[in-house]
């Protein structure tokens, strides 16, 4: 029997964690709003991951900071620049077409510079500002959402895909 291929979003991702040497993962949305919280949720989960297992040291391994930049992840950006990494990889929730919970690696140029979402500042401009203020690359993860209206609980496609997230960034980060 075949092996299915992994799906792109694991291929676009793997390639540039086995390169880091330190990774800054921020997790953006508003979790008080159903699907938009899914950024958050997906720092909280490796957060937990890592308090129960913490990483040996390793060559193999890059240096790990999980962030929980929440609505205004921009107020992070002075704690992403202490770290100093080389890799940052930003997780929100983002509006496409696709079904809720899929997960995509999103272009840079790709963001909206006019869309502010629930965030202060549009995502383009805090990649930008990462990059060049820090130097490091920038990865987009997005979550597909559902709905985000303020009170609704996280629809179950976006936990999966929480979840799935969750598990194959702590793979690569802790071991």
């Amino acid at each position: 029997m075949a092996r299915r291929p992994e799906p792109g979003w694991k291929s676009a991702l793997a390639g540039p964690l086995e390169a880091a040497r330190r990774v800054v993962v921020l997790g953006v949305g508003n979790p008080d709003r159903g699907d938009d919280g899914a950024g958050v949720l997906v720092a909280a989960s490796l957060a937990r991951r890592r308090a129960k297992h913490p990483p040996a040291p390793s060559a193999l391994r890059p240096e790990a900071k999980v962030i929980i930049g929440a609505a205004v992840p921009e107020s992070a950006t002075g704690e992403v620049r202490a770290f100093a990494p080389d890799l940052v990889v930003l997780v929100d929730a983002v509006a496409a077409t696709d079904p809720p919970g899929t997960i995509r690696v999103l272009k840079v140029e790709d963001l909206a510079e006019e869309e502010l979402a629930t965030h202060r500042l549009p995502l383009s401009f805090l990649v930008r500002y990462l990059e060049e203020s820090v130097g490091s690359r920038t990865l987009v993860i997005g979550l597909v959402s559902g709905p985000t209206d303020p009170g609704r609980p996280v629809s179950a496609p976006v936990r999966k895909a929480v979840s799935e997230l969750s598990r194959y960034l702590a793979r690569f980060l802790f071991g």
